[in-house]
């Protein structure tokens, strides 16, 4: 389930192309892939350029253009916004040809700040202890069950991308669920996933864990995600606590609290289009 097993990484790297592994695909078209390894693949070219190693991302924005194949894909990276303290990278995927020469399907901009340490009053980090113990997951991973997966037999990022352990409601009920989620394999070839890259592939199950309607009756697609992080989570867990709020005209947005082992590290939001099937 991770760098060093027997299962296969999300995705290989071939020259300067990204090749989807079958563990990519999506539950609602066989010939695309989930929202969260795309997510999360941008979310490792941001972190990784141009000098990544002296700052840390605190905000991803990933846009889901059109859907992403299960094909080779090709990786557009460029700081749009250079700076000694804030940096603002783009992030591109492409299908069907080099990039430029094919359709660009997926892209993200991660906001980077440099990394220094800072020495903060013992009022802030009480207070900041306090926050942790408000809104910090009720318990660990092994508080969390399996349910059946509503896509049973769907091989994909689902069932076989990562695991999923449900804390309250589950992704088959309307209404406020949580869960804990990790990777079963690593992203890229046997790398490590980051800490970045394990939120934001967690955090793209954000609209269908809250869902406020039923996914038998109506489709809830999100054509976007932004994880915003106050800190990296460490370990392999993520756990999202999610809730929708849904309007009659269509419109809805997905939020989570993100937390490790150790407490809160963040929240996600995704923008939805709410349609009757």
């Amino acid at each position: 389930m991770q760098p060093g097993s027997s299962l296969d990484p999300l995705f290989v790297l071939d020259g300067d192309r990204f090749i989807p592994g079958p563990a990519t695909a999506g539950p609602w078209d066989p010939d695309a892939q989930h929202g969260g390894p795309p997510s999360a693949l941008l979310a490792r070219c941001i972190e990784r350029h141009d000098g990544g190693e002296a700052f840390v991302v605190v905000r991803t924005t990933v846009e889901l253009l059109r859907p992403v194949p299960l094909t080779p894909l090709a990786v557009s990276v460029r700081t749009i916004r250079p700076g000694r303290k804030v940096q603002l990278v783009e992030a591109s995927l492409w299908s069907g040809g080099e990039v430029g020469d094919g359709t660009e399907v997926c892209r993200a901009v991660g906001l980077r700040i440099r990394r220094r340490p800072v020495v903060y009053p013992d009022t802030a980090l009480q207070a900041n202890d306090a926050f942790d113990a408000r809104t910090a997951a009720p318990g660990g991973p092994e508080t969390g069950i399996e349910r059946a997966s509503p896509f049973s037999e769907s091989v994909g990022f689902v069932n076989d991308g990562a695991e999923l352990l449900y804390v309250a409601g589950s992704v088959s009920e309307p209404g406020p669920a949580s869960m804990w989620v990790r990777l079963r394999r690593a992203l890229v070839d046997d790398e490590e996933p980051s800490g970045l890259v394990r939120a934001v592939a967690a955090a793209d199950f954000g609209n269908a864990l809250g869902s406020r309607v039923s996914a038998e009756q109506f489709t809830y697609i999100n054509p976007d995600l932004t994880v915003s992080l106050h800190r990296h989570p460490s370990g392999q867990w993520i756990f999202l606590a999610g809730h929708t709020g849904i309007s009659e005209s269509g419109m809805g947005a997905a939020y989570c609290d993100l937390s490790d082992v150790n407490g809160p590290v963040g929240r996600s939001v995704q923008s939805m289009i709410i349609a009757d099937r």
